[in-house]
């Protein structure tokens, strides 16, 4: 398994493509699978979903634990598992995780990462023109992330716990 982008995505990039700092494909995969996090949103990729990837990036892997943990955390939330319900967890992380796996996903977790990558595009597709210029398309993009982070609850309030925890530091 690998990380794919449907060739309506990869389509829909196109004019941003070898634009800094949006160079390779995996940077417009990131964009789409946080806002796809964010908003709780995932969708089957079609059939026209090309492989392009099979571990992350060289300049991703300082955030691929964090990417793999908000997948956790998103797909928790969507099964209503609480993380204090440790053998739940347990179950989902082993499910999802492959630690000895270059990218530290399994086949399942590769289909749901690709899933909510779907999702935010699908989202920032129906929210959005087909960007031209990087500079407009972030500030767009970030309003429309923004708005999905703190319109999910559960989001928000870890949010606003971290937030918390970092002005008592």
């Amino acid at each position: 398994m690998a990380f794919r982008i449907s060739s309506i995505c990869d389509n829909w990039f196109s004019n941003l493509a070898e634009q800094e700092p949006l160079k390779r494909k995996f940077d417009y995969y990131y964009l789409c699978t946080l806002l796809g996090l964010a908003a709780s949103r995932k969708r089957k990729p079609g059939d026209d979903a090309k492989e392009f990837v099979d571990e992350f990036i060289v300049s991703y892997r300082p955030y691929q634990r964090q990417l793999i943990g908000l997948l956790l955390f998103a797909h928790l939330h969507d099964l209503r598992i609480k993380l204090d319900e440790k053998k739940a967890v347990a179950e989902q992380v082993v499910k999802l995780v492959a630690p000895m796996r270059g990218a530290q996903l399994t086949e399942e977790g590769f289909a749901l990462l690709n899933a909510y990558c779907q999702g935010g595009f699908e989202l920032l597709s129906e929210n959005l023109d087909k960007p031209h210029k990087v500079v407009f398309f972030l500030q767009k993009y970030h309003e429309l992330l923004d708005e999905n982070v703190w319109g999910n609850a559960i989001w928000a309030a870890s949010l606003a716990v971290a937030e918390e925890g970092v002005q008592l530091g």
